[in-house]
């Protein structure tokens, strides 16, 4: 099914999460993903990765013999867009560094992900997600049970690195087919992604506020999962006018309606409405909470979306038959064009899937690539 991005070829040079997501979201608009991974396989082998490798096709090459990388400057006569996830330096020293592939291929797209830049003090410094919400603030945002520092569990940085990937490579593209005529560098790093998150918390800083005493109850604005009988969850918002207040009336506390929260009386309403919704099942809180007219959900555990009666409206859940694992209910794509239709293209290949066929279109032989596979480039 031809895509809004039918017609470009990308080279996925890439581990971890950014840059597989962000290659198989171009592949899911249409782009032919071509993945190369090294003879032995993908870095990571774990199941739920196939899904960031869906629809690309699979390249087995060894770059750092002179004939893997003969095989992907032929690859890369016929790319749009490069992504690549070395830490910086290790392409240069390949030889496929932007300078190197810019100066034989100049409309290429070059994009290049690294934990904290191409620049600077921390340029060398290994980074990974966790490490990374660290370093800029993330932990220090999340609430929960004890005060300090709470380890986010989502990869929040990656997956906002994949969406900067993507904006970059597109935006590159435009640019060049519209103006230039030729490629450029796109630059990021999990860094980047992180703090993208970050731009309206300067007001912390510049108030002093207390950096890791962050709490959901700000004056009478509820932000909160609540715990209610039999261990199950919910969370509600009362940023709508007058929320607070009605649900203060449903739950039979209208001694805070319309009074002012201090410092002294927050914590009595907290403690009282926490014990309120321990007392009640889940299913009587987000009653009262609709009577109330103030916003709530359950909280699902990881993957309950999938089971959810407005992702199958929107068709938002795809089976993909794997050949290796099975068929798999996977997030399908999360923009619909009304002129482009698009869809997912196929499950992620096996390691080295289309290394023939993507040769002998690059123009080698069969002798040749018997060659190749023998001295274990590819």
């Amino acid at each position: 099914m031809a895509g809004p991005l039918t017609g470009y070829t990308v080279l996925d040079l890439t581990w971890g999460i950014p840059g597989p997501l962000a290659a198989m979201l171009m592949a899911d608009y249409g782009a032919e993903v071509i993945r190369i991974v090294p003879p032995g396989g993908d870095v990571v082998t774990h199941p739920g990765y196939r899904v960031w490798n869906r629809g690309k096709k699979s390249v087995t090459l060894d770059l750092k013999k002179p004939e893997g990388k003969h095989v992907l400057e032929k690859l890369l006569a016929k790319a749009d867009v490069l992504v690549e996830s070395f830490s910086p330096g290790v392409a240069d020293a390949l030889g496929i560094g932007y300078e190197a592939v810019h100066k034989k291929f100049p409309r290429l797209v070059y994009t290049s992900i690294s934990a904290y830049g191409q620049k600077g003090s921390d340029r060398d410094r290994p980074g990974y997600d966790g490490l990374v919400q660290a370093r800029v603030g993330i932990h220090g945002q999340q609430t929960g049970h004890r005060k300090g520092p709470i380890y986010a569990g989502l990869a929040m940085p990656s997956y906002s690195t994949a969406f900067n990937v993507v904006i970059g490579a597109l935006t590159a593209l435009y640019v060049r087919d519209t103006k230039t005529g030729n490629g450029q560098h796109v630059d990021t790093s999990l860094r980047d992604g992180a703090l993208a998150m970050l731009n309206m918390n300067w007001w912390r800083t510049e108030r002093g506020a207390d950096k890791f005493n962050i709490t959901p109850w700000q004056k009478r604005l509820l932000v909160e999962l609540f715990e209610c009988a039999k261990g199950e969850w919910l969370q509600l918002h009362t940023g709508a006018q007058g929320a607070f207040d009605r649900m203060m009336e449903h739950i039979g506390f209208k001694e805070y309606v319309g009074v002012p929260m201090t410092g002294e009386s927050w914590p009595e309403m907290e403690k009282r409405t926490k014990r309120w919704f321990l007392e009640h099942s889940r299913d009587e809180g987000l009653a009262m909470l609709k009577r109330a007219d103030v916003p709530s959900l359950p909280v699902l555990p990881p993957g309950g979306a999938l089971h959810d009666a407005q992702a199958y409206a929107m068709k938002f859940v795809e089976t993909v038959d794997d050949p290796e694992i099975g068929p798999i209910e996977e997030i399908g794509l999360s923009l619909r064009f009304e002129k482009a239709p698009t869809a997912i293209r196929g499950s992620a290949p096996k390691k080295g899937q289309h290394t023939e066929e993507l040769l002998s279109a690059a123009g080698y032989t069969k002798n040749d690539i018997a060659k190749l596979r023998a001295a274990a480039v590819i």
